[in-house]
């Protein structure tokens, strides 16, 4: 099924007869230098898992030069956890998030690429109404990021990057205010319906985002290492989390994020491209990213409090 046409580049759906292609691509060395999965060449079978077995929302696509199947590219709307890591959790535009690559490396150098992303860009803007696109890659491809300014992306300014920090730095005295004179009958009260109390989103943040911080350090000190995940829901039911008061998470956060600026203050931009690995999602996700997620995540669950406070004049 075709997706569109732009001069020489034309972008269909992937089809069953393009596995082997893509085994062939995944499985030259001199392509998985410059491909995610460089540490492990692509048999058959990984093909078929990653290609053509995926139960998400991706577009799987392959790219045609002149009529011959040259790469792939893939676009998906961003869900509610993505948005998150590029620090759009506060946004209800529509963005698209895309990945590609050249698997005939005769095809490469010869601005074929830029023409890709160009043409895929105007896709989504254009046909699927995008906002903003994003793309995560590797921090050490300079070829790739070049060709990815060339066509108008940006990457994570340390403008950005400082108010992120910021918002970490005054995410303490935000959720001390939000819950400021709340009865424990009050506190008890769930944000929505079927939501947790108001203590347990205090507690909540205060466990999350030591988790946060420990994985800040990880990637720091190891070469993308791969993180302990924990169950959140199950920690804010714990007795701690239903029972204590919010005033120890309170403090927590105040000491936990003074540490917190105090390293991210000191970061280079070569620290803030460092990455972990997610092995729930199966996802890498860069410090910088990272950063934007739980700059969000503390502006989101302060706005819990307050939008029930405002709603019940409490």
């Amino acid at each position: 099924m075709l997706i569109y046409q732009w001069n020489e580049i034309t972008v269909r759906l992937l089809d069953d007869k393009d596995e082997q292609l893509l085994v062939q691509w995944l499985s030259d060395p001199v392509v998985l230098q410059y491909y995610e999965g460089r540490d492990q060449p692509h048999d058959l079978n990984l093909v078929r898992e990653h290609f053509y077995r995926q139960e998400d929302t991706a577009h799987r696509c392959m790219v045609e030069h002149e009529g011959k199947p040259i790469g792939y590219i893939q676009f998906y709307e961003l869900e509610e956890e993505e948005r998150n890591e590029y620090g759009y959790g506060d946004t209800d535009e529509l963005i698209y998030g895309t990945d590609q690559f050249i698997g005939e490396a005769d095809y490469w150098n010869r601005g074929i690429g830029t023409q890709l992303v160009q043409s895929m860009l105007g896709y989504l803007v254009n046909e699927k109404q995008a906002r903003k696109v994003v793309m995560d890659p590797q921090s050490w491809n300079e070829r790739a990021i070049s060709c990815y300014e060339k066509c108008g992306f940006r990457k994570v300014t340390p403008e950005q990057r400082k108010q992120w920090i910021q918002d970490i730095a005054e995410l303490p005295e935000r959720a001390r205010e939000a819950v400021k004179g709340l009865s424990e009958e009050q506190l008890s009260l769930p944000y929505r319906e079927g939501g947790w109390m108001l203590k347990q989103v205090i507690h909540h943040m205060a466990d999350s985002h030591m988790n946060s911080m420990v994985r800040f350090k990880l990637a720091l000190t190891e070469d993308n290492p791969t993180i302990r995940p924990y169950y959140e829901e199950r920690w804010a039911e714990l007795s701690d989390s239903r029972e204590l008061d919010v005033e120890f998470s309170l403090q927590i956060l105040d000491a936990l994020h003074r540490r917190w600026v105090a390293l991210l203050n000191t970061l280079t931009d070569v620290d803030y491209a460092k990455t972990f690995y997610h092995p729930g999602s199966e996802e890498t996700t860069r410090l910088d990213y990272n950063l934007g997620v739980y700059a969000w995540h503390g502006r989101h669950h302060v706005a819990h409090i307050t939008s029930l406070r405002s709603r019940l004049g409490i």
